[in-house]
């Protein structure tokens, strides 16, 4: 009974989950009826397996500790630590946290002994309940001029901007995700959560490939941002500000020369957001994740949280199928004379 019971609710949570976050109608419907009978056909097969519990910390790189130097000037951040990565208090936004600081590398494109300029540069989750405390904050501190999405179209116009900061000249829509074949991909999302918890990481490499491929132009266009000067200072964010955002800010990083420990540490510091993804995300649904009715919440782990392989096995895709990771940006749209304008705006 309590393998059927945890079963059902996974389904449950799934549709939930499913119906607010990628489809919605008779597609939702649909899907529901689908994994009932997918249901039906592993319980009588033996049950759904379960992923083991683990410690979310451990995937946390810690940053070079010369990777980013104290400055009194700027805007107020949040305590932190050597090895940690430079988060705000943006009410109501995710994982809101600086680029910037990093030293580069003269051979990986950068120029010797540089770093990048702090406070230009900010990466973070969805607007969608910015308040107005959050969107005076982006203005009046942080002086945020260009802001790009990188969410699906149906995603934007799900949680659409609340509040927009006075200081937004450019509100950009870049989406590295589109809609199409949505389905099909939410199906195999959710067959993996309900009856294979344990291929959810492998899961994520594989929507990272689907990223870079399908989301190529964009993400030069993303990139091409940086080579102009008057777009600073720039935002940019998907749904957590973990995965989309987290491959933006790696090419960005790349294209500046910054190491890529750095560049690998930076990626996994959105795990530090652990917590606050799995209450934001099971918010409303906490009554199907819990021990008394057999889900432990540890199970769906992978799902609030970066693993630094993810990152590993996308570069390496890179270069396998591109050459280099370069030779990937270059392909996007991106040209030697952009690289060369952005290095300048943003290395001193």
């Amino acid at each position: 009974f309590c393998m059927k019971t945890r079963t059902v609710l996974l389904i449950v949570f799934g549709f939930s989950l499913s119906s607010s976050v990628y489809l919605a109608g008779w597609k939702a419907i649909l899907l529901f009826v689908a994994l009932l009978v997918l249901f039906y056909v592993k319980f009588k097969r033996g049950g759904v397996g379960l992923a083991l519990p683990f410690d979310p910390s451990g995937y946390i790189l810690p940053l070079p500790s010369s990777s980013i130097l104290p400055s009194s000037d700027g805007p107020p951040s949040l305590p932190h630590k050597s090895g940690e990565a430079v988060f705000f208090r943006v009410r109501d936004v995710h994982n809101f946290r600086e680029l910037g600081g990093y030293p580069t590398l003269a051979s990986g494109g950068g120029v010797g002994n540089s770093r990048m300029k702090r406070f230009m540069v900010y990466r973070c989750g969805e607007f969608g309940h910015l308040s107005k405390e959050g969107s005076e904050f982006m203005s009046n501190n942080l002086a945020i001029k260009t802001i790009v999405d990188f969410r699906s179209p149906s995603e934007r116009k799900r949680t659409p901007m609340r509040s927009t900061p006075t200081s937004v000249v450019h509100d950009l829509h870049l989406p590295i995700y589109n809609d199409q074949n949505r389905f099909k991909r939410t199906f195999a999302f959710l067959s993996t959560l309900f009856f294979n918890r344990t291929g959810i990481p492998q899961l994520y490499r594989e929507l990272y490939r689907v990223f870079l491929d399908g989301g190529a132009s964009n993400y030069g266009a993303f990139l091409k941002l940086f080579a102009n000067e008057n777009n600073y200072p720039i935002v940019f964010h998907c749904s957590a500000g973990k995965d989309r955002t987290g491959l933006g800010a790696a090419l960005l990083l790349h294209v500046l020369g910054v190491p890529y420990d750095t560049i690998l540490a930076d990626y996994s510091q959105s795990t530090r957001c652990y917590s606050t993804y799995m209450k934001y995300y099971l918010k409303g649904r906490t009554f199907l994740v819990n021990s008394r009715w057999g889900i432990p919440a540890e199970e769906l782990s992978a799902m609030f949280m970066v693993d630094p392989s993810w990152l590993d096995f996308s570069f390496k895709y890179l270069r396998d199928n591109y050459g280099s990771v370069s030779k990937y940006i270059l392909s996007t749209g991106v040209t030697e004379e952009d690289l060369d304008k952005i290095r300048a705006n943003l290395l001193s």
